[in-house]
């Protein structure tokens, strides 16, 4: 679609004012609609101040608007691009507003539409929310934006620490009027603890001596004792029958009561184990009462006829018997 050519046409924004249309975008040069007249000064080619010079003359004429998208006719409202853009943004705030109770949804709704209200007054542009270019309609969204304002500041909640501030405050002078003076007593001054004597004794040598026993005497003057083995690992549960090798601190430290004694442990002797007995030897074997000829029993049991000694039952572990 081409361009309209350049003249004052209806203006998109207000439809109850002309605005000179250069042949490619809209000047800020306008006039009021009731003036207009501007039909020969368009068809001239006229600039704008040529323009406004004919509507001022000009007698009354209908100007058709010719216009790539052409804004709604009369007081007709349409949602615009811009109005959803705009008004998301303010659902969005209002929405956070709501975290303060529904009086904070209606303070943020109200100053949105106050602010908007105003612009659409002062400037005479219908804004976002693409009002009406009635001077009534305009009025009532303002008188609509105070009125919520107004209930919303009233409902939303207030700080309850302000409020009791408040009521302190107010009644503080009642009570310091009605209040008599009370005689201060005196604070009675607390008698002081004496402190106890440390009882120092002096560290007995405990070493060869038995477990238990230096245990018991130990704690029975007031030191607190810990039980260790000789290379420093804790005694075991069962220390039945162990010595003293040595103690911490040494024999004849002096120390105050409930100091700690480290007593190192020593397992008891073991006892070597008994000699093995010696086996019993073997019972020679008895000799047969008739060797029938044989000279010599073997010590395996056999029987040798060897008519010579050297040599008699060497494979046989040697003589048992001789015949």
């Amino acid at each position: 679609m081409s361009l309209p050519s350049a003249g004052w046409l209806a203006d998109p924004n207000d439809p109850t004012r002309l605005r000179w249309w250069d042949g490619a975008r809209w000047s800020q040069m306008s006039v009021p609609l009731s003036e207009a007249g501007v039909g020969a000064a368009a068809a001239a080619g006229a600039t704008p101040a040529a323009g406004a010079a004919a509507v001022a003359d000009a007698a009354p004429a209908v100007v058709v608007a010719v216009d790539p998208a052409p804004a709604p006719s009369g007081n007709a409202w349409r949602p615009t691009t811009l109005f959803w853009i705009v008004g998301s943004l303010v659902l969005l705030a209002a929405l956070i507003g709501l975290s303060a109770g529904f009086g904070g949804f209606l303070l943020v709704v109200s100053l949105a539409g106050l602010i908007t209200g105003i612009i659409a007054v002062a400037t005479k542009r219908r804004t976002w929310l693409n009002i009406p270019a009635s001077s009534g309609i305009r009025a009532l969204v303002i008188a609509a934006s105070v009125v919520l304002l107004i209930v919303g500041g009233a409902i939303v909640p207030h700080s309850p620490s302000t409020e009791s501030a408040s009521d302190t405050r107010s009644s503080a002078p009642a009570s310091s009027e009605t209040s008599e003076p009370e005689t201060a007593s005196p604070t009675p001054t607390p008698t002081p603890t004496p402190t106890p004597t440390p009882v120092i004794a002096q560290l007995t040598d405990f070493s060869t001596s038995a477990a238990a026993t230096a245990q018991a005497a130990l704690q029975a003057a007031g030191f607190a004792v810990t039980l260790q083995t000789a290379d420093g690992q804790p005694a075991p549960a069962d220390w039945t029958g162990w010595t003293v090798s040595r103690e911490s601190p040494a024999a004849g430290t002096p120390l105050y009561a409930g100091s700690t004694v480290v007593l190192y442990l020593s397992p008891p002797p073991v006892a070597p184990p008994a000699a093995p007995a010696a086996p019993a030897a073997p019972a020679a074997p008895a000799a047969p009462a008739d060797h029938g000829g044989a000279t010599a029993q073997c010590k395996d049991g056999s029987l040798s006829y060897s008519a010579h000694r050297q040599g008699t039952c060497s494979h046989h572990g040697g003589v048992a018997v001789w015949f």
